[in-house]
């Protein structure tokens, strides 16, 4: 994409009724950054006129130049103000509509998937075509009046769509029973992907659900999980997954610490043969819900080269501890050791968006912001060699303890030709084999009480201590519906295509 508005040069076509009093000024001409000839113009709606539903062979931009308009794209309905965009989809049949008491104008553009998603991100320019200069492949009369204020959009309303987040996980439930995946189980991965959604992760959300059937569909990964007890003693044991799913292995883990710390007072879980399990919080959240402080190691495919180094060899390896915290709910630490999770680099490059400075290196050790090059390079350690150490010491205790695979033997979710290997260590301490449950609620509360009461910071709006953001996310977005970028809702429509 461009970091400019684009120059559109038209020459006016002859206007027509849609009917209902919607009028159409047609208008076709070059798109500047490669010649790609479009049919573009603007439609005006009287109050309460709309169009019928209707499909074009290729995707279609809409700006929102004057008036509020209700947008029906497939099976998503929102509504657009001035300055605001989206975009219909090449055969997705899609309507708008004026839902104000004034006039309505829409401009609207569609040709190539480029041009569409450029101008959408960047706002447009137009020029008119003399007499002179419109050339054979422009034909119509003189415009009679230039098109002006198409130059600013609303880039979150050009990129997401609101989606509710129920029908989202019975729609994921669904496409992993059709692939084998037994309901429960199929349930429990689709909670925890809209969960990673809804607390505004959506590096580690649905967008990954079309990774976990195609790994499935190519034999690397089981739709049945049957997990296994190699080795039992009591508050330790040693679990081998078998390549089954990671988020169905990664919950029996947590039951099992639990039930193990219940017993001991601490439960130790080592997983080996497991796959990726999504975001590491959905499961220590359950443990500390259920009266345990939870620690959570995995260990993850190469993505960042040791301290020194230059070639990748040692994975983000992210983990997470959670601990009840009274009336505040659960506080929760998830992060990989990375300046970013691999998965947020993959969703920059889902949406069109670079990365920023300082995220990761090409693959020539040339610091960058692209997302394709971050990802064919490497991803740079959080806090310099401190970030490698701890990652690596995380593969100590998720690869080599458990006896999984390791460092380089590792692979991840985004590729289909090996089976993962991963492995992970879950270990519960239950709060009441330590002390009075209610006098730690107590301590927890008043430590969040003075982390909130520290002054905040120029710039600052609030403090907040881990995991709250995640919690207020979840419930706006639980009230309003998650907001999915078009990209993701495109490749679930893909998947639902695909697996009936």
């Amino acid at each position: 994409m461009t970091d400019t508005p684009l120059v559109l040069r038209y020459a006016e076509i002859e206007p027509f009724d849609r009917g209902t009093g919607v009028r159409t000024v047609p208008y076709v001409g070059k798109w500047n950054a490669a010649g790609n000839t479009v049919t573009t113009g603007i439609t005006e709606f009287p109050a309460g006129a709309g169009i019928p539903l209707h499909t074009h062979n290729v995707e279609e931009a809409v700006f929102i130049l004057e008036g509020e308009a209700t947008a029906v794209i497939g099976e998503e309905s929102f509504d657009l103000g001035p300055g605001d965009a989206t975009w219909a989809p090449a055969g997705v049949p899609h309507r708008f509509a004026n839902r104000g008491n004034g006039p309505m104008r829409i401009y609207w553009a569609y040709g190539g998937r480029e041009v569409t998603r450029t101008i959408c991100a960047t706002g447009v320019t137009v020029e008119h075509l003399s007499d002179e200069d419109r050339g054979a492949d422009v034909t119509g009369p003189s415009p009679s009046a230039a098109i002006t204020g198409v130059t600013a959009v609303n880039r979150e309303r050009a990129e997401t769509a609101r989606v509710d987040p129920q029908r989202l996980t019975d729609f994921a439930a669904a496409v992993l029973a059709a692939v084998g995946v037994p309901e429960r189980d199929a349930r429990l991965v689709a909670d925890s992907l809209v969960t990673a959604d809804l607390w505004g992760h959506q590096s580690h959300g649905v967008m990954r659900l079309g990774w976990y059937v195609n790994r499935i569909r190519a034999g690397v990964m089981w739709a049945v999980t049957a997990p296994e007890t190699v080795t039992d003693t009591g508050p330790a044991a040693v679990v081998d997954g078998h390549d089954g799913v990671g988020q169905v292995i990664a919950a029996f883990a947590g039951r099992e610490a639990v039930r193990r710390a219940r017993a001991h007072g601490v439960g130790a879980v080592a997983v080996r043969n497991s796959n990726h399990f999504g975001t590491a919080a959905y499961y220590t959240r359950m443990a500390a819900r259920d009266g345990c402080v939870a620690i959570l190691t995995t260990n993850a495919s190469p993505a960042m080269a040791p301290w020194g180094g230059r070639r990748r060899s040692v994975g983000t390896n992210p983990w997470s501890i959670a601990a009840p915290a009274g009336r505040h709910g659960v506080m929760v630490l998830d992060i990989a050791n990375t300046a970013a999770a691999r998965g947020k680099v993959y969703l920059a490059k889902l949406r069109g968006e670079t990365v920023p400075t300082g995220w990761a290196i090409d693959a020539n050790g040339v610091p960058t912001t692209d997302p394709q090059a971050a990802i064919a390079g490497t991803i740079l350690p959080m806090a310099g060699h401190k970030g490698y150490a701890i990652a690596l010491m995380m593969d100590v205790l998720s690869g080599v303890l458990t006896g999984s695979a390791f460092g380089a033997a590792v692979s991840g979710p985004y590729q289909v030709e090996h089976r993962s290997g991963c492995g992970h260590l879950f270990i519960a301490l239950e709060v009441a084999a330590f002390g009075d449950p209610e006098g730690f609620a107590q301590r927890m509360e008043e430590l969040v009480a003075e982390v909130k009461a520290v002054p905040p910071a120029p710039g600052v709006d609030e403090v907040f201590f881990p995991g709250e953001i995640e919690a207020r996310a979840a419930r706006d977005n639980l009230d309003r519906g998650l907001a999915l970028p078009r990209q993701t809702l495109e490749d679930l429509r893909e998947l639902a295509r695909s697996t009936g």
